[in-house]
């Protein structure tokens, strides 16, 4: 099951701000989001995306891994194409 994300036009709204999706062989890819995972007190796990306040109101944190974006491949892949987060 995958995490639902808002998307317009090849773009995933993000606290970073929009986010291209990454073209991998003519297949559009959005940029994947932090999930949190807590216990809950029937000792479920529960994820909830996290999001942060942005001036566009509060959106998802983009998930990064050593400074790379990681983008969704169909099938619950990922890839970490050599965009780099500025500093």
């Amino acid at each position: 099951m995958g995490i639902e994300q808002k998307t317009v036009s090849g773009r995933t709204e993000t606290s970073d701000g929009p986010i291209p999706h990454f073209i991998w062989n003519g297949i559009q890819c959005p940029v994947k989001v932090q999930v949190s995972e807590k216990e809950n007190s029937r000792g479920e796990l529960v994820r909830t995306v996290v999001m942060r306040d942005a001036s566009a109101g509060y959106l998802p944190v983009p998930l990064y891994r050593d400074g790379c974006l990681v983008f969704a491949l169909p099938g619950g892949g990922e890839i970490c194409p050599s965009m780099r987060k500025s500093a």
